[in-house]
């Protein structure tokens, strides 16, 4: 068997008829391999597809009665639930020591501090090793086009279409609600998104909660427990993802 499949047999819905039937399939695979024929390759497709929906069955009902026998329960409501969505517990990788300057941060508020000093100040000191010129940035641009571009205002309709663009197997945003949820109720907030985005086109003004970001510092080579390793990786999204932003 393979390893899926062993993983398989832990399952609670997994009957004893239904791991006889997974013999039977694997046998009727080998028979297929041995043989080369068209009739054991045709009989291993129909009898593991048969497999699948009793699988598949036998998950439904078992769930069904699951649910029915905690329904007062709302610790082994939830437990199940978190089971079928496939909800993984985040790991946490919380560094033990970090070298900031040659000097170990055992600290927990250190560390903390010293992450946060990094990525307020990583702007800066980036910016600071560009080599200045003497040209204007000016010299560059070409002369001014009065009617060059257009922003045209949104509408219900666009926004509608965007949120149902967007990707409900993503993570959301801070303080977004689902993904599902945002699509079920788009006619409801379409209109109210329609007037905040086109008067921050039309002042010019960015609402600050449309700044916000999660910003995760990922390892990318060398020793885990420098700073100098560590590179913000989020940057603020164009209009489209800005709908995850402000709900």
């Amino acid at each position: 068997m393979s390893k899926r499949e062993i993983k398989c047999l832990s399952k609670p819905w997994i009957t004893p008829a239904i791991k006889k039937s997974f013999i039977i399939k694997n046998k009727l695979y080998k028979m297929f391999i041995k043989t080369k024929s068209l009739y054991y390759h045709n009989k291993f497709k129909y009898y593991r597809n048969k497999l699948k929906l009793l699988i598949k069955k036998s998950k439904i009902d078992y769930y069904h009665k699951y649910f029915n026998n905690n329904k007062t329960n709302v610790k082994n409501l939830w437990s199940g639930i978190k089971k079928i969505i496939s909800l993984k517990p985040m790991n946490s990788n919380i560094p033990s020591k970090i070298l900031k300057n040659n000097i170990e941060l055992t600290d927990c508020k250190s560390i903390a501090i010293a992450f946060n000093d990094f990525f307020a100040n990583i702007g800066c000191s980036l910016s600071s090793k560009i080599p200045s010129v003497n040209t204007s940035s000016m010299a560059f641009m070409h002369p001014n086009q009065v009617n060059s571009i257009y922003v045209e205002p949104t509408s219900t309709k666009e926004i509608e279409e965007e949120i149902d663009k967007l990707d409900s197997s993503k993570a959301t945003g801070p303080y977004s609600i689902p993904t599902k949820i945002l699509k079920l109720i788009k006619y409801l907030i379409s209109k109210p998104l329609e007037i905040i985005f086109n008067l921050s086109l039309t002042t010019g003004v960015v609402p600050d909660c449309f700044k916000l970001a999660r910003v995760i510092p990922v390892f990318k080579k060398g020793s885990q427990i420098s700073l100098d390793n560590y590179r913000p990786i989020s940057l603020l999204s164009v209009f489209n993802r800005i709908l995850e932003k402000i709900v």
